[in-house]
């Protein structure tokens, strides 16, 4: 009897409590007020996926709780789901200076869920393209075709599209290779790191065969994920944007230093002294547009 109520009285771990503190923070009065003005009947709902994503996520056990649950109030404010199978939102953690710090980054998908909101949009798409669909492409719009037939799980590029209500339409391709040296020159995730490019094509490779790592997202996980979201980015630049779409893209760029931010405005490869560790990509690479347009605007 005295050994069960010792058990029973034991003490819980680091990773219990933490969770406790983390579900109290969550369930506290002042986020289920927010919570409950922004989703409505559904912020039971979003709670329950906060809970879900940090019980999870050991790197995210490490954060400040408060810290995580602001992150993730960020998708709740933009009404975007927090599971990583559906690709629209995520908040990951990140060693800024050696400190572990939560980071709210919006999927690709998340990226055409706002856009598609603003009622402007006929279609919009982001597409990997593999060996054998590209047919040729029309002198005259700059447009591809990808009439052709796949050829295997070779992918030879990434494709961003969309078509107005009023009948604009804008397309963006970039080759792997220029994937793989744009993210290598941007990417924080990748700029510091010792992989080369063409490790990170033949990573692609290998996920567009097999599939990303499981539960990975960024650079290193999801190489294609990141190539998509690249290519819509670029591509939104030539649409309408609602606030929500601005700030949501905002919000994707405000985890750069001022150095990195200067380094990407200027096309610029050197190193950043306080580099740190956050996958989020740029808009200042050279990317190859497909369709012949005056100088681009300038990039999210």
């Amino acid at each position: 009897m005295e050994q069960n109520q010792s058990t029973a009285l034991a003490k819980p771990t680091k990773k219990q409590e933490v969770i406790l503190a983390f579900n109290k923070v969550v369930n506290g009065g002042y986020i289920q007020n927010q919570l409950t003005k922004i989703m409505g009947n559904n912020a039971g709902s979003f709670t329950s996926s906060m809970i879900e994503l940090f019980s999870q996520d050991s790197g995210l056990q490490e954060c400040d709780p408060k810290a995580v649950v602001m992150e993730a109030m960020k998708a709740a404010s933009l009404h975007l789901p927090l599971a990583k199978s559906l690709g629209r939102a995520h908040v990951l953690p990140f060693k800024i200076k050696g400190v572990p710090t939560p980071t709210f980054v919006i999927g690709w998908r998340g990226l055409v869920d706002l856009a598609v909101r603003t009622g402007q949009y006929e279609t919009i798409n982001a597409v990997c393209v593999y060996k054998g669909e590209i047919t040729g492409q029309d002198k005259l719009s700059g447009f591809i075709s990808l009439d052709g037939a796949k050829e295997s799980n070779e992918i030879v590029g990434y494709l961003g599209y969309f078509k107005l209500t009023t009948g604009f339409r804008k397309m963006v391709y970039m080759t792997v290779e220029q994937m793989a040296h744009y993210g290598k020159t941007f990417a924080p995730t990748l700029k510091f790191s010792k992989v080369s490019e063409e490790e990170l094509i033949k990573k692609a490779q290998e996920q567009s065969e097999h599939g990303p790592q499981a539960g990975a997202i960024g650079w290193f996980g999801d190489f294609n994920a990141m190539g998509l979201k690249t290519v819509v980015r670029k591509v939104l630049s030539w649409g309408p944007m609602s606030i929500e779409l601005q700030n949501a893209i905002k919000n994707d760029m405000d985890y750069d230093s001022a150095e990195e931010i200067r380094d990407q405005e200027n096309a610029e490869a050197r190193p950043v002294v306080n580099a740190s560790q956050m996958m989020r990509d740029a808009e200042e690479v050279k990317a190859e547009e497909v369709k012949e347009e005056p100088e681009d605007k300038p990039d999210f």
